[in-house]
């Protein structure tokens, strides 16, 4: 890489007319706004980017169920229509295979803010189309861009997984628009956030780059479109925006895991659960005794205590890495837990209704309930259906007390500075109450053993059978 640093350092930045411009149009944690502010908004920029010749992509096929006739409204030809139709029919298709519903795309979080069905959800979507642009290209997920125009690209409703398309067809600019103030970034492609309302905006505003709740309370669309349109060459001219100021990022690429067996799939799907009942000890003529240096709980005996950050989903994954060194670097609550751990993972918003759901909640629920979690807290982003609401009332159905732990959210608590704060305090206030941990000797009998096999994995018809 220092090879590279000559020629890197050598490149200066020169004039370049708009057409260079290819803008991805995204949006997440809808609102009942986000079609009546934020994407027409998005839209009108895009327009103008277009008129001088640069290009726009719209995705999230779902997202535009209920919304066909808009969308086809202007349209280059009517083998650009027949294509587009197929798409959504073809994403229709796909989920079916998994056993679920495109109509069922809201989450909790767009149903909270005003959205109630998909078409509702739908019609704000496609708001990133001014309806004086027509729809010139159907492109298949991370296909090029190849001429300039307004191009639709074939994609999942979940905001990251689409953005990493967009970026993957050649987009050079992000305009992500958002009703609860959604922190999504990209790594190396700018993200413009734009958020639907002026409360929000002043909650997020270290977060947010445009106010378009300043169209509701009263500022001309073209009057803000021209703020946000130069907002836009200024980025491109290297001007960091909020994301990148703050140095968060984001990916998820979709995954589009194929089903060629339907009746294995189904047989899965109705298989019951495992009934939790341990295994039988064999009586020896022998035992012999071992210890170990347990950590004392009111759990019993255990290896270790630390504190755990359990984001909800992947896109307050990284927040809760951050939050996790930082408490590590400062030594928060040495002697009462070993460390600070974080828990990243990839579901969220993109966890399908049904068993899938059910799997991923148990998860959650089973490492915030593990005897060696000695404190543990929850952070939301705050637009997925797997919020704190939601998982604060699994906790409740299955008995545990919500109050041991703490709760946190990255827009509610008012962005990403704020809520590391939040989160800091709440550790430092409970470990400076909580005891120092004591150790004492305990037997093998208090361990709880993780088995994996490793090797070719048996038909399907071979397991059934077993089971």
């Amino acid at each position: 890489m220092r090879g590279w640093l000559p020629e890197v350092n050598s490149v200066s930045r020169t004039l370049q007319p708009l057409s260079a411009l290819k803008i991805a149009l995204q949006c997440g944690g809808s609102d009942a706004f986000s079609g009546v502010s934020g994407n027409p908004l998005a839209a009108w920029v895009a327009k103008q980017v277009i008129r001088y010749g640069g290009s726009a992509n719209l995705a999230e096929t779902d997202e535009l169920i209920g919304a066909e006739q808009y969308v086809l409204a202007n349209v280059r030809d009517l083998e650009t229509a027949r294509r587009f139709l197929a798409t959504v029919e073809g994403f229709k298709y796909l989920v079916r295979r998994h056993g679920h519903t495109a109509e069922d795309n809201p989450s909790g979080g767009n149903n909270y803010r005003g959205l109630y069905n998909i078409t509702l959800k739908s019609i704000g979507a496609a708001m990133k189309r001014d309806p004086e642009v027509r729809l010139d290209y159907v492109i298949p997920y991370g296909a090029q861009m190849s001429e300039p125009g307004f191009y639709f690209m074939d994609s999942p409703g979940n905001d990251l997984e689409s953005i990493a398309g967009q970026v993957a067809s050649g987009c050079t600019m992000i305009f992500f628009v958002t009703g609860n103030g959604s922190i999504t970034n990209f790594p190396f492609v700018p993200t413009i956030k734009i958020v639907t309302t002026s409360r929000r905006y002043a909650l997020l505003s270290n977060d947010m780059d445009v106010n378009a709740g300043a169209y509701l309370d009263g500022t001309p669309l073209e009057e803000l479109g021209s703020e946000t349109l130069d907002r836009t060459i200024r980025a491109a001219s290297g001007e960091r925006t909020a994301g990148e100021l703050a140095g968060h990022t984001q990916v998820s690429i979709w995954r589009n895991w194929r089903q060629s067996d339907e009746s294995a799939a189904a047989e899965l799907q109705s298989a019951a659960e495992p009934s939790g009942e341990p295994l039988r000890l064999r009586a020896t003529a022998q035992r012999v005794e071992h210890e170990y240096t347990a950590v004392n709980t009111a759990h019993g005996p255990v290896t270790d205590q630390i504190g755990l950050i359990l984001p909800t989903s992947l896109c307050s994954a990284q927040i809760s890495r951050i939050i996790a060194r930082r408490l590590n670097e400062r030594h928060i609550g040495e002697g009462r837990v070993s460390r600070f751990a974080a828990l990243p993972h990839t579901e969220g918003c993109g966890v399908s209704a049904g068993s899938a759901e059910e799997i991923y909640t148990r998860t959650l629920l089973g490492y915030l309930t593990h005897p060696l979690v000695g404190h543990g807290l929850l952070l939301e982003h705050g637009c997925e259906k797997t919020h704190n609401d939601y998982l604060r009332e699994k906790l409740m159905e299955h008995g545990v007390d919500t109050s041991q732990f703490g709760w946190a959210s990255v827009q509610l608590d008012g962005g990403i500075d704020r809520v590391i704060d939040k989160v800091e305090q709440w550790f430092a206030e409970q470990l400076a109450e909580a005891p120092p941990a004591t150790h004492t000797p305990a037997g093998l009998g208090s361990l709880r053993l993780g088995v994996a096999t490793v090797g070719e994995t048996p038909p399907m018809w071979s397991i059934a059978s077993r089971a």
